[in-house]
């Protein structure tokens, strides 16, 4: 909470030419703790609702501005979330890397622009379909396994 004494506030109201003192302090130091601001803030926010609403600095009206004025104006000064960052995964890291490529590209010859291209591609299918996967040996594509019988199984066979 803002520990806010009542001189500053007094401070901060001379700085306008306004003499505070007494019931009216003690009242404007509860609104800057209750609204956890310091003097020049809320007394920044007197200055404009008492030139808006042409009022005097009485204990009525700083009611009425506690109550009418503060929750709408300090509500809106809140400062907006920063956004949390952004994690890629297999949906946006190509958005991500098409947008460098541009920007690399964009300094390129055309010769570099495509082997930039080549090299960045991100490959999703073997090129070479007619490469034999090393795991298959046999003629028919399946792995060469013995065919079972009951000699393989024996110690004497």
């Amino acid at each position: 909470m803002a520990n806010v004494s009542t001189e500053e506030i007094a401070d901060a109201f001379d700085v306008f030419g306004e003499e505070v003192d007494g019931d009216r302090l003690q009242r404007l130091q509860e609104i800057c703790r209750s609204y956890n601001i310091n003097a020049n803030a809320m007394v920044d926010q007197w200055m404009a609702f008492s030139t808006s609403k042409d009022v005097t600095l009485t204990v009525d009206n700083i009611e009425v501005f506690n109550r009418e004025w503060l929750p709408k104006k300090l509500s809106s000064q809140k400062t907006p979330k920063a956004k949390g960052k952004s994690f890629l995964n297999k949906n946006t890291i190509n958005g991500v890397l098409e947008d460098q490529l541009d920007i690399i590209g964009s300094y390129a010859s055309p010769e570099e622009k495509s082997q930039i291209a080549q090299v960045a591609k991100r490959q999703l299918t073997p090129e070479n379909n007619n490469a034999k996967n090393k795991r298959f040996i046999g003629a028919n594509g399946s792995p060469a396994v013995k065919t079972f019988s009951p000699t393989t199984l024996s110690p004497a066979g």
